[in-house]
């Protein structure tokens, strides 16, 4: 798209207040979301039931209503801020070449301060981790917009950062082929009114900034290919000070105001926008997107009514309820006697507060109870008050019904309840090993794809970012989720080794689970995961098991130099380590040929100054691979 077509498809956007087709849609979902998700305004979901509610009581039973839609949000949300923690099996970007190192630490650079500027909270995948996930959810219709600030080209290169556009914004947009074409954003703004003329500055001519008015406007902008055109509203009277602005020309839309034309060059080689939904939605034949919990939607709702009721009904019906007998008429105050609420003075009597009844109203009251004239008149005090038992038979159903929302909701989204830790309400359930993994297979399905969205988002956004710093040639990009998606904890990973080892597998097969604990132990020290990954690379018995590895040693057909590099493995690398750290560089970022070489010239080193010495033995036991602790559990 041209520069001149996208200002030509602005400006009929603007003029005709073109919306897209599912603009609608897309809004409504958002607001909904957003209640269900923040519970604010959740008394807009709430229905009158006119028969028996008048609207006073419809306002009080809106009063009352707390909602559990929040928490019922969050704990489906909950195992989707995992995926982006999870170690993915490839996240790197590496030059194509050793002259391209200078272009992987530009856009590991921009990488780190795309979002945020905080040397241990921002970034990329900061970002990914935390507003990305949230708007899956409350917005899945919003879009991300990859902008930068103005920057001197010949001295510097961009920092891209995101501008999250939500669904009400975004009015306008083309996609073809499943390709943005264009994305046209309307965002609120305030502009100056002019008042008593300009004034000369400098012989400028610029607005008197003290007699300036703010007012409320619009600001149109359209992200193509190559270029970005913006319209923004200013005041009539403004062409003076854009006369002044080289670049700048003033337009009058009619019925729609004045507006500042800006003209962009990008350079983004595409539309530097995508939507931050994955999930399509059915209602628009997949031209939208709806959030992960869209199908318990259902569920949400009639909790808002469920809960309402059982709100009502415990602040009417739970709460100590007594009968008091009271005596014919009120004693009076004092001296004075009380006849109907009056004392004898004609003014109303303090006791009864004029209903002629003495009532007790406080913990601090006693009641007074005249002395029966006959013995045939004398009532027990315990038949004076008595306490009525609250019926809760209707409460504990209304209950068991609202803590059966979080059970139909988690079946509904993942089809399972594996991830709630007391499925029926409260009593713990012991389901069997089969059943728990059946479930947590349907979780994992609910959660894969998903996380191959956040690989999209973070391939495009690297991508941009190094078209944007000139380097879209010189580097490879790539993150990449298991196709196996599981989330596994480090104790999971404990017991899958240990049954992997108790039912025999090859020692491979546990050097699989050696991996995914090392990805997990050393997610926050890449250092030592590199360190760990090359040692792994160099061990002369890969695959073997202790006991293997024990015969091997004892062997005679097993080569002098293996038995070498296995008794002193540590030792060779440490020195290779300090010896290459005094050289200004780091044995472990060689390439793999170079780094052989130098192992080899460390082995057959120690073999020079063996070869005088018998050796009557080696050592017959495992040596760790400064693995990841391998601790079994019972």
């Amino acid at each position: 798209m041209t520069r001149e077509e996208a200002y030509k498809v602005l400006i009929d956007t603007v003029t005709n207040n073109i919306k897209h087709v599912d603009y609608k849609r897309v809004t409504d979902l958002a607001d909904d979301y957003s209640i269900y998700i923040t519970g604010a305004g959740i008394d807009k979901k709430l229905k009158r039931f006119n028969p028996r509610e008048d609207e006073e009581m419809f306002k009080q039973r809106k009063n009352l209503t707390i909602a559990i839609t929040p928490a019922i949000a969050s704990s489906i949300k909950r195992p989707f801020n995992k995926v982006p923690r999870t170690p993915p099996v490839t996240k790197k970007v590496s030059a194509k070449d050793r002259n391209n190192e200078q272009a992987v630490a530009e856009i590991q650079e921009r990488i780190n301060s795309f979002y945020g500027g905080d040397a241990n909270v921002g970034g990329l995948d900061y970002w990914i981790q935390n507003r990305f996930v949230d708007l899956s959810f409350i917005d899945p219709n919003s879009w991300i917009v990859i902008e930068f600030d103005p920057f001197d080209s010949n001295i510097e290169k961009a920092y891209p950062r995101p501008f999250e556009v939500t669904s009400k914004q975004a009015v306008n947009f083309s996609i073809l082929n499943n390709k943005v074409q264009w994305l046209v954003v309307e965002t609120e703004i305030t502009y100056p009114t002019k008042k008593d003329g300009l004034i000369d500055v400098a012989n400028g001519i610029v607005p008197n900034t003290q007699s300036l008015k703010q007012n409320k406007g619009k600001k149109f902008t359209i992200y193509a290919d190559n270029d970005a055109v913006t319209l923004t509203q200013t005041s009539k009277d403004d062409n003076d000070r854009i006369l002044a602005i080289p670049g700048e020309q003033l337009i009058n839309i009619e019925g729609k105001g004045t507006f500042i034309v800006n003209f962009y060059e990008t350079k983004t080689e595409s539309c530097p926008a995508f939507r931050v939904g994955y999930i399509p939605d059915v209602q628009t034949q997949g031209r939208t997107y709806v959030n992960p919990f869209h199908d318990a939607l259902c569920h949400i709702e009639k909790s808002v009514k469920t809960v309402s009721e059982f709100d009502l009904a415990t602040c009417l019906h739970t709460f100590p309820q007594k009968v008091v007998r009271i005596t014919k008429s009120c004693q009076g105050n004092g001296t004075q006697k009380c006849k109907g609420g009056k004392l004898t003075d004609g003014t109303t009597c303090p006791t009864c507060k004029g209903t002629g009844k003495p009532i007790h109203t406080s913990g601090q009251d006693v009641v007074e109870v005249a002395m029966p004239e006959t013995k045939e008149d004398y009532v027990p005090l315990s038949d004076f008050i008595h306490y009525v038992d609250t019926p809760v038979e209707l409460l504990k159903f209304q209950k068991e019904l609202t803590d059966a929302v979080e059970i139909k909701c988690h079946q509904t989204v993942f089809n399972s309840t594996a991830l709630l830790r007391k499925p029926n309400g409260g009593q713990q359930i012991d389901p069997t090993a089969t059943e728990v993994n059946n479930d947590m297979e349907s979780v994992y399905d609910t959660l894969s794809p998903f996380g191959e969205k956040v690989s999209s988002v973070w391939t495009i956004v690297v991508q941009f970012i190094a078209i944007l710093t000139d380097n879209k040639d010189k580097v490879s990009i790539l993150h990449r989720f298991p196709s196996n998606f599981k989330l596994k904890t480090r104790t999971d990973l404990y017991v899958e080794r240990k049954t992997l080892k108790d039912a025999g597998s090859p020692p491979f097969v546990m050097d699989a689970v050696d991996d995914e604990l090392a990805q997990d132990i050393y997610a926050d020290d890449a250092d030592s995961l590199l360190q760990y990954r090359v040692k792994k690379e160099h061990f002369p018995f890969p695959g073997k098991s202790p006991e293997d590895i024990q015969f091997l040693l004892s062997a005679s057909t097993t080569l002098k130099k293996t038995k070498i590099l296995y008794t002193y493995f540590d030792q060779i690398f440490t020195e290779l380590q300090r010896e290459s750290l005094a050289a200004n560089n780091d044995f472990y970022l060689l390439k793999p040929a170079e780094r052989q070489t130098k192992i080899d010239e460390k082995v057959k080193g120690i073999l020079d100054e063996l070869s005088n010495e018998t050796q009557t033995a080696f050592p017959l036991h495992a040596i760790p691979l400064n693995s990841p602790d391998k601790t079994e559990v019972a």
